[in-house]
């Protein structure tokens, strides 16, 4: 059964990466900081080493959006309602993180637990926004640019989250940083085994890994997982990374769902295509200016013998696969500045480009789209009033929507 599987490999990950040396600096992307604060309720349980922090964040705003060859559209939306709750305990050697959004008919965006053996290596175990992604994908959901994860981002992905076992560490080196992680998943995205019985999981795992170095030294705690330079680097700073991940059996146009379409092989069964994902980004940070660029590459594998009905007539045909997986390529570069006053600008450029030619039928479709916006932070940058423009341009196609423009003031409240 696929869940053996995946526990069998979940203990392979941690054998390789259990006897590593003590390190100095906390681990990656960890969600568990050394000192919880700033929620609507802080708990100090037994003692400064087991605290207990409930949050949240509200993002609504307004937009107008004109589209070309189509019915323009606006209106007011609530983009995101979040709840979480995190958890340290025992000097961080063991934690927890839960995050709920309301405005998903499925809510659970977060849940998992964290053990820390030794400072800088951390293992965790659940649902979370996985590293084997584009550095903008890592982001945190309530600190990109312009309150949503770039176009190339959504393009080659959902929300990040994918349910499984993650081992990072931090090397405890000097003068300069690297960063490494590893994960096996169940390869189906959020709420993987489905929201019951008769709803589950399809394919095998999803096997993936990061490496990311920092010539010019470690970045302040946590300033890596947000966009703009909240903590003012004193010097420049530099991130470079490379992420790789290998779905064996996808089910889903971008590898973060399930069910969406099923492939059969020579004898009638379901059998499911490969889906590779290459990633190369650089983050760059001085004195509240940002630079952000990243790529991604994604192609199929395990495609012979595999059939789209079960017939013998239904072979999948050379190129087919791009009706089913969103192959090709994309890049984006992003520049942001936030003032020592909570005034930020910021400014992006995204390219998607589809490994064959597109069709009606296409997973991934060609586009190119800029975006501009400025932003005023308030009350220790809890409070975020943005207004944003997008263009958005499409292939040309006789008498389909191929350009959007569109206009936002977004409203977003941390607590």
């Amino acid at each position: 059964m696929k869940t053996n599987k995946f526990l069998h490999s979940a203990l392979i990950v941690l054998g390789c990466l259990y006897g590593v040396n003590t390190a100095s600096a906390q681990s990656l992307n960890s969600e568990t900081e050394e000192t919880l604060t700033d929620g609507i309720l802080n708990l100090n349980l037994g003692g400064k080493n087991n605290k207990v922090r409930i949050g949240g964040f509200i993002q609504a705003g307004g937009h107008f959006t004109e589209i070309k060859n189509a019915q323009s559209d606006n209106g007011f939306n609530v983009d995101r309602a979040l709840l979480n709750v995190e958890g340290s305990f025992n000097a961080n050697t063991l934690g927890f993180f839960l995050q709920l959004d309301f405005t998903q008919g499925y809510p659970l965006l977060d849940a998992y637990a964290t053990y820390q053996p030794v400072k800088g290596l951390v293992f965790s175990f659940g649902q979370k926004q996985t590293f084997t992604n584009s550095r903008d994908m890592m982001l945190r959901d309530q600190s990109t640019a312009t309150g949503e994860h770039s176009v190339v981002s959504q393009t080659f992905g959902d929300t990040g989250r994918e349910l499984g076992l993650y081992a990072e560490y931090r090397l405890p080196v000097e003068g300069f940083g690297v960063d490494l992680g590893a994960a096996v998943t169940s390869g189906d995205g959020r709420n993987s085994f489905g929201s019951s019985s008769t709803d589950p999981d399809c394919g095998g795992l999803k096997y993936g890994g990061r490496v990311t170095v920092y010539p010019m030294g470690y970045m302040k705690r946590g300033n890596e997982v947000v966009f703009h330079d909240f903590a003012r680097e004193e010097s420049p700073k530099l991130a470079i990374g490379g992420a790789f991940s290998y779905n064996d059996g996808a089910s889903n146009a971008v590898g973060e769902g399930h069910g969406d379409f099923t492939m059969y092989d020579s004898k009638g069964d379901a059998a499911y295509p490969g889906l590779r994902k290459l990633s190369a980004d650089i983050m760059f940070k001085w004195q509240g200016f940002t630079l952000l660029a990243d790529y991604v590459n994604t192609t199929g594998a395990k495609l012979q013998d595999l059939y789209t009905v079960a017939s013998p007539t239904g072979k999948l045909q050379p190129k087919e696969i791009a009706n089913y997986l969103a192959l090709g390529n994309g890049f984006d570069i992003q520049a942001g500045y936030i003032t020592k006053d909570g005034w930020a600008f910021n400014v992006a450029y995204n390219n998607v480009k589809p490994e064959f030619d597109e069709t009606s039928s296409s997973a991934l479709v060609q586009k190119y789209a800029w975006d501009a916006g400025v932003a005023k932070y308030f009350c220790h940058n809890t409070l975020k009033v943005q207004l944003s423009g997008n263009y958005t341009h499409y292939r040309e196609v006789l008498m389909q929507p191929y350009k959007n423009r569109s206009v936002k003031l977004n409203l977003q409240l941390m607590f």
